[in-house]
């Protein structure tokens, strides 16, 4: 398959409606069709494992999907804490060719859905009193994914990570709030290279 880079194109058009759209590779472009509403807040964007791209619009509570050449693919998801319902929903990580891991922010839990965008489960509930027991509160900033399942979830409260394995069970807490190495500063994004390392974006040090 070859490759291609994903990049966020910002429309400064005086003439502009609505938000930008995604570009993907040498000029296509994904944008939402006239007849869904249009994307409000582009807060993530992966692809999975047939080439088809992800997006997540926060501000509209769904997911959107597009193929490789940027054919509109459908939409899932609306305001509320049901299944199928998000509040917020930012991050996507792929998870190998079973599906894409979404972090619904403010449901404060991580959702699994399979290559046709349904629902198969939930991976991580953020909020579960015996895994705040362990860790206390968590407010989810952002979410990856390693080649073996395992899930990272950013906590820019708290300035750590915390793992759970392929299974949703909680591992281990890396790092905490503070300035020295081995330690976080408002972290906004995480990733997971191919050997495992855990790539960290951070706001700037004051």
């Amino acid at each position: 398959m070859r490759a291609h880079l994903l990049t966020l194109a910002l429309v400064l058009a005086a003439d502009a409606v609505g938000p930008a759209p995604l570009e993907y590779g040498a000029g296509t472009v994904f944008t939402a069709p006239e007849t869904a509403a249009p994307i409000g807040e582009t807060a993530g964007v992966v692809t999975d494992a047939l080439g088809h791209v992800w997006a997540t619009d926060a501000a509209g509570h769904r997911l959107v999907r597009w193929d490789s050449e940027g054919r509109w693919l459908g939409e899932s998801g609306a305001l509320g804490s049901e299944v199928n319902q998000f509040r917020r929903p930012t991050s996507l990580a792929r998870l190998g060719s079973l599906g894409v891991a979404v972090l619904d922010a403010e449901n404060r839990r991580v959702v699994v859905f399979d290559q046709l965008a349904r629902r198969a489960d939930l991976a991580v509930a953020l909020d579960d009193p015996d895994l705040e027991r362990a860790t206390g509160r968590i407010t989810p900033v952002a979410l990856a994914a390693d080649r073996g399942g395992a899930l990272y979830v950013a906590d820019s409260d708290r300035g750590r990570i915390l793992a759970f394995d392929f299974a949703g069970h909680y591992q281990r807490t890396i790092g905490g709030y503070g300035l020295v190495p081995g330690t976080f500063h408002d972290l906004v994004a995480l990733a997971v290279a191919p050997r495992g390392e855990i790539v960290t974006l951070e706001r700037a040090v004051p």
